[in-house]
Parts: structure tokens; sequence; C-alpha cells
């Protein structure tokens, strides 16, 4: 049996790991790396399933202003999705109480 016949052609993979150590900085991610990560957000062919994805995978690497948080979450639906982008991004951002409040 042909186990390349078997794999999904298209889809999400999804992977948590957990580190003891941190391997790199964090810190406020610059406008046009935020922009870069925006535009992949705002493909239309993308679910929002994709976008959260993309989101969990993108976020633990730096730190977003409330304003950088708002941009980003306007890419999704209303759904669950956003909600758990938003409570993502709220962790990823100093003004943590901001974020959720404004959404």
């Amino acid at each position: 049996m042909c186990m390349q016949s078997r794999l999904p052609l298209i889809g999400v993979i999804r992977m948590e790991c957990i580190s003891s150590k941190e391997k790199r900085f964090k810190h406020i991610i610059d406008e046009q790396r935020l922009q870069n990560f925006i535009a992949n957000l705002g493909r239309s062919r993308m679910s929002d399933n994709e976008r959260l994805a993309l989101v969990s995978i993108f976020a633990p690497y730096h730190y977003f202003t409330c304003r950088q948080c708002h941009d980003i979450l306007l890419n999704f639906g209303m759904g669950n999705e956003k909600v758990q982008a938003a409570l993502l991004l709220n962790f990823r951002s100093p003004m943590q109480s901001t974020i959720l409040s404004s959404f």
C-alpha cells in the first residue's frame, strides 16, 4: 500500500512544544514585519482556524502593542477562533487588560 496516496494535500498541522529555556529575546514587533504577517493573514482562501494556527506560531516570539493586536484581529470573522487569537495576543502585550476590554 502506498502511504503517499493517503497523505492530505491541504490543511494545517498544529504542534505545541514546551522548552525549559527561552531561546529568543521577545520584543515589540517592527511595523514592516507586522505588515507582512497581516498580509499573510488576509488571504481570502485562509480559514479562521488556519489564521489562528499562524497567530499561535508567530505570537510567542514577539510582543504586540494594543493597536497591533487590533489590526491582527481584524482579519478574523466573529467566532471562537477570534476569541482564542485575542487570548493569545493578550498575553503578548505589555498592556494585557486593554486587549480584551477593546475586543
